[in-house]
């Protein structure tokens, strides 16, 4: 049974190495992506949209080509939602550092770091961010 969202997909480290994907992944053709990772692991739409926080019907018509991933923190959330290994993260064009969760962040309430929130991963904890706006735009601390 998955631990958590992103244990619903196993993804081969020799997959990031196939050259399609790496074209893919230059090209910033995340429905390319997409295609591969179902391809290659028998993974549903849903599937990746849970890892990715995306619904299914988004994967859907980013993978037909009908919408296209323009920004930043979408490339980041798939990104970590797909575990990319730093080599694929930088052929997307992003920083190869240790990815960070793409859970929504609650502040605690002990002044601590605050967790991702999550049933499946409750207490994945997450670098502490200050003075970044929501959503809804109340500030976190």
């Amino acid at each position: 049974m998955p631990r958590s969202a992103n244990d619903l997909i196993d993804i081969p480290a020799t997959l990031w190495q196939r050259p399609a994907m790496i074209e893919a992944l230059k090209q910033r053709d995340i429905g390319r992506v997409f295609q591969l990772v179902a391809q290659y692991t028998g993974s549903s739409q849903t599937q990746i949209g849970i890892a990715c926080i995306l619904s299914q019907g988004k994967v859907s018509d980013i993978e037909r080509g009908v919408q296209r991933v323009q920004e930043l923190e979408v490339y980041e959330r798939i990104a970590n939602g797909l575990r990319m290994p730093p080599a694929a993260r930088i052929a997307l064009g992003l920083a190869p550092g240790e990815p960070v969760s793409p859970l929504p962040l609650i502040p605690s309430r002990d002044g601590a770091s605050p967790i991702a929130t999550s049933q499946m991963s409750p207490a994945r904890t997450v670098r502490q961010t200050t003075g970044r706006r929501t959503q809804c735009g109340d500030e976190r601390s």
